[in-house]
């Protein structure tokens, strides 16, 4: 499961269990005005077959996070999704939270995480002529305005005009270090390594049955090698030069993974996969 962190932040991949609080946020007019398919009033039942589909696929091109300003609280949404125009980014916040940069720190997370895969050359997005935050929002972060189209905006009841909007890979300008990649399963979680990791890598790797399998590493290891190359690692990276540290729940250190790619091959034919972990 994919979480991404910001300073501020974190956006988490939703679940049904989110349909109640969904709705709820949703029941706000001054949120609702500004999206295309919301009811009113918006009951969970009406939030569920769209979430049933959505954490059924959850690809790149078909995923929602939630937004989370603070701890275990929904604060907005971020969703993707299949368009006739190609992938359509759409997104909201709470009104508690408007007026505080959280939008535009969610959105440039989102943004770097999508245009991570090579062959992400644009996005798509759409927004209510008249929602100008958005559309300052929007502009900042490098969308072009490029036509207008008509939508049912179910919450007025009437036909709006919307802006049609297109962000490529060039003008947002990827691999700026904004946003922090996490994946999770039921027992680990991984991150980009950190300065801070520093003395959990030397321990690990100055144990002789952890390094005696690894290519690189002098002998003895010590904290200045491993602040050295933590101070080099990005917190993203094109996916065949990521690296992650492995860390239980608890925020037990167990050791690093990543891809590296190698010297003389397309990156798209071989990944080195390098390995180590922290023995107790």
């Amino acid at each position: 499961m994919t979480y991404i962190e910001t300073k501020n932040l974190l956006l988490r991949p939703v679940e049904i269990g989110d349909a109640a609080n969904l709705a709820e946020a949703l029941n706000d007019f001054e949120v609702a005005r500004n999206l295309k398919n919301v009811p009113t009033p918006c009951r969970p039942k009406d939030v569920l077959a769209w979430l049933g589909r959505t954490v059924h696929d959850r690809s790149r091109d078909n995923i929602a996070f939630i937004i989370e300003v603070e701890p275990m609280k929904l604060g907005g949404l971020i969703d993707f999704g299949k368009t006739e125009r190609g992938v359509n980014i759409g997104y909201w916040l709470k009104k508690q939270y408007w007026g505080k940069g959280h939008m535009s720190d969610a959105l440039r997370a989102a943004l770097d995480w999508y245009f991570l895969e090579d062959d992400r050359d644009f996005i798509v997005s759409d927004i209510f002529e008249d929602n100008f935050a958005s559309r300052k929002l929007q502009a900042n972060l490098g969308f072009e305005e490029v036509g207008t189209c008509q939508f049912n905006c179910q919450t007025r009841g009437e036909t709006v005009t919307a802006v049609d909007t297109v962000l490529t890979r060039q003008a947002i300008g990827i691999f700026g270090g904004r946003a922090m990649l996490k994946l999770a399963t039921d027992r680990i979680y991984l991150r980009p390594p950190q300065v801070d990791d520093a003395a959990a890598v030397t321990a690990a790797l100055s144990r002789y049955e952890v390094a005696k399998d690894m290519a690189y590493v002098p002998h003895p290891y010590t904290l200045e090698d491993a602040e050295t190359w933590l101070a080099k690692q990005p917190q993203i990276s094109p996916p065949y030069q990521q690296k992650f540290a492995i860390f239980t729940h608890e925020d037990q250190f167990c050791g690093m993974t990543g891809f590296t790619e190698r010297e003389g091959f397309p990156r798209s034919a071989i990944i080195c996969i390098e390995i180590f972990g922290a023995k107790a």
